[in-house]
């Protein structure tokens, strides 16, 4: 039969299925596979090769630390200098008992050492709240947990109506005060030693009890295997030579119970904090804690065979660096010895009875350096030192800023230099007469400031408002005048962020009304509020010619150790001021206010020539009975030696004089702290 070429073409395909075709295929796929696994066996042999001879020192060095555990010991924090080299903040050797918990330890164990330990040592049970003692009330008297529930509770919580958590709660809401009080010192105190021993740390040695006695750590040496796991080392904490001097602007540390605060946690431990660590919490101490904190040693921690921890020392830590500040301790000890002392001179006269505080301020006005910051207030149980109120209270102040509105009068050129207005009362519809504090007749630009011209100063903002006075008709200025005063007004530091090296640097009330008469009260410092701070640093500005510079409190860091220097606080200008011409008239006229008007009483008894402009401001406050009355800030700013001005002061006395004028208490005071160190 003839085959199609379809059916030879299927039939000549069908000769590769032979047997022995099939046989031969098999065979080239065995080799194929055959070679494959010897190809990988061959590199697997020689990956393990490599990793098991070659690199085993390697990764033997990588299993080590990855399998370590690691304890950081904090470093004692940098000491704190004042700007002579004087120590104001200074590190004190502490002993502690400390705990690091053995492998696997029991419950029974922890309750068997806390019993022994607390029978050995005293504890300070106050350290205990009031839940820690509800906690061991109950562990004591389990059956509570049944007897102080009703029965209709009992039976919920059998039928699981209520829940273990809220059988606890009422529960401890029934442990009154006499329960608590059955419980023994004893008691309290191994439960105490119970909840230190149990604290969490990050695995480091946990701080059983500070500031030991050298007997209890001679007992705790000599009977070390009766307290497995306790052990002694040497901490620290902060002596404050100076006592209340500067207290509050050096700031205060957290302790090892409080840690780091829970509102920056996640800041701290991105930078290699521990929850626990010792961190500043105020002041300088938090302001440049990454200076004060050092470099903490290392440990690896491991464990005997009997379970008990072992530190071995990996690095050896480094102490924070040494702050030098701008202070001078001597001359800040000096100004807060004399407000006290003219605070208690004062002390039976009627008129300054609501005096409350007074703020002083000095600063360097070549450098910013923060001189002297002092701040004494009265209280019904004496005086209390808080230098911080500087930078965190803002007061009405009065005419000290009239040297700020003389300059933008005469660099708007509004005013005229020697330009002479009559000081007159001036009269608004439905308004009180607007006058200085006596009519003071033709007075120019000088005078103006030397003899505290209301008037004056009224015309500059009336003008810089555009406005046309009419006596006793309606004032219209055109509201942007508030503005361009207050940007100023904030070129001398007034009314803005001084940026001083200090946390939580307050600016002040700003108003918001745009009230033609308030334009006038905002000329003579009757409308917006400035802290000392703020004053300091305009007088500055006015002295050294039109240089802000930021208030500085930290000059350098130094290493503890060598003494080399880490780190410079650059002098920083914020801004110039431009019109020399306006800005010596503003010097001329403070100097004139020493030499021959407001200021010559007490700035006359210092040989050196000093320049400064004082201040009333209104204000109010409450009388013995309640009642809302009339009182006075005084203030003054100054600067000198004038040819040579080296330093710049303000002086803030809150309630100064209520009823009967007085005489400006910080004209006073500011003399007699030059004195300190002018002639």
């Amino acid at each position: 039969m003839k085959l199609s070429r379809k059916s030879y073409q299927r039939y000549e395909s069908g000769t590769l299925d032979t047997p022995l075709n099939q046989q031969r295929n098999m065979t080239i796929r065995l080799w194929i596979f055959a070679g494959i696994m010897v190809f990988s066996m061959l590199a697997v042999f020689a990956r393990f090769y490599y990793v098991q001879i070659i690199q085993s020192d390697y990764y033997a060095q990588r299993l080590e630390i990855y399998s370590r555990r690691i304890l950081q010991i904090a470093a004692p924090r940098g000491e704190i200098t004042d700007r002579n080299g004087t120590y104001i903040t200074s590190n004190v050797e502490l002993l502690e008992i400390t705990y690091m918990p053995p492998n696997r330890l029991d419950e029974a164990t922890k309750m068997s050492l806390s019993k022994k330990f607390a029978s050995t040592f005293e504890m300070n049970v106050a350290l205990l709240r009031e839940r820690d003692l509800k906690d061991l009330y109950l562990y004591l008297n389990p059956t509570a947990l049944n007897s102080l529930l009703t029965p209709s509770e009992r039976e919920d919580f059998a039928n699981q109506v209520i829940s273990s958590t809220t059988r606890l709660e009422r529960v401890l809401s029934r442990i009154d005060e006499p329960m608590l009080e059955t419980l023994t010192y004893q008691e309290r105190a191994m439960w105490l030693v119970k909840i230190l021993i149990e604290q969490p740390t990050g695995g480091r040695p946990k701080v059983i009890k500070s500031n030991v006695s050298k007997q209890e750590i001679a007992y705790l040496v000599e009977h070390n295997s009766d307290f497995p796991g306790f052990d002694v080392r040497i901490s620290w904490g902060r002596l404050f030579p100076y006592e209340t001097t500067l207290r509050s602007v050096l700031g205060f540390i957290s302790t090892p119970t409080q840690g780091v605060p829970q509102e920056s946690l996640l800041f701290y431990l991105a930078n290699d904090y521990l929850r626990n660590d010792i961190v500043g919490r105020a002041g300088i101490e938090l302001q440049y804690e990454t200076i004060l904190r050092g470099i903490s040693s290392r440990y690896n921690l491991s464990y005997r065979p009997d379970g008990q921890a072992v530190l071995n020392e990996l690095s050896v830590g480094k102490q924070g660096d040494t702050l030098k500040l701008s202070f001078d301790v001597e001359w800040q000890q000096y100004a807060e010895e004399t407000i006290t002392r003219i605070f208690e001179a004062n002390i039976n006269n009627k008129a300054r009875r609501f005096m409350t505080n007074i703020d002083f301020v000095m600063m360097d006005v070549n450098t910013g350096d923060v001189l002297v910051m002092a701040s004494v207030a009265k209280g019904a149980e004496g005086y209390t030192l808080d230098p911080m109120r500087n930078i965190l209270n803002a007061y009405e102040v009065g005419s000290a800023i009239k040297g700020a509105t003389l300059y933008i009068g005469l660099d708007q050129e509004v005013v005229r230099i020697n330009e002479v207005i009559f000081d007159a009362p001036i009269k608004l519809q439905n308004t009180p007469l607007k006058q200085s504090y006596r009519n003071l007749g033709n007075v120019n630009d000088l005078k103006s400031i030397s003899k505290s011209s209301n008037i004056y100063m009224f015309n500059i903002a009336m003008r810089l408002g555009g406005a046309n006075y009419v006596y006793d008709g309606p004032l219209s200025i055109n509201p942007q005048a508030f503005t361009t005063m207050r940007n100023y007004y904030s070129q001398f530091g007034l009314g803005t962020l001084t940026q001083i090296d200090l946390p939580n640097e307050q600016t002040g009330f700003s108003g918001t009304s745009t009230v033609p008469g308030l334009l006038l009260d905002f000329s003579i410092g009757q409308y917006d509020t400035y802290t000392p701070i703020q004053l300091v640093q305009y007088a500055s500005t006015i002295a050294n010619g039109g240089k802000r510079l930021a208030p500085r409190v930290l000059i350098e860091s130094y290493d503890s150790q060598t003494g080399q220097i880490n780190y410079v606080n650059p002098v920083r200008v914020l801004n110039i001021l431009d019109n020399s011409v306006a800005l010596k008239r503003v010097q001329d006229g403070f100097r004139d206010c020493v030499v021959n008007e407001l200021c010559r009483g007490s700035f006359n008894s210092i040989a050196t020539p000093f320049a400064a402009k004082t201040g009333t401001a209104e204000t109010n406050t409450f009388d013995e009975n309640g009642a809302w009355i009339r009182s006075h800030n005084s203030t003054i700013v100054s600067f000198g030696p004038f040819n040579r001005p080296e330093v710049a002061t303000a002086c803030v006395a809150r309630h100064a004089w209520v009823e009967q004028a007085q005489s400006n208490i910080c004209q006073l005071i500011t003399a007699e702290i030059l004195k300190f160190r002018y002639p």
